[in-house]
């Protein structure tokens, strides 16, 4: 009986994967058509980009920048000491900040 199980579940996922591929085929030609359609720009307010014959030159360099987001501080009404925002009580002095 597990053999027989395993071969139906096994053909389970076999139409499973035939099903997901055939859909994925449609929304691909469907992706196409509506790419080739310069109506479908106008509607959406855009421009057909043609894509450059200029291959990307490999040599160049890309600047890698960092962004430190910093979390919002607030100024203890007690102390003046500079804290985060959103504690009950100043990590300087303990008042608090409510």
């Amino acid at each position: 009986m597990s053999l027989f199980g395993s071969l139906l579940n096994r053909k389970k996922q076999v139409k499973e994967q035939e099903k997901e591929k055939s859909i994925k085929e449609a929304f691909e030609e469907e992706e196409e058509e509506l790419l080739e359609d310069p109506a479908f720009f106008e509607e959406a307010g855009m421009e057909e980009v043609e894509p450059s014959d200029e291959e990307e030159d490999p040599n160049i360099e890309y600047e890698i920048v960092e962004r430190e987001i910093l979390p919002a501080k607030i100024i203890c009404p007690d102390c003046g000491g500079i804290t985060l925002e959103g504690l009950d009580f100043c990590d300087k002095c303990g008042g608090e900040l409510h």
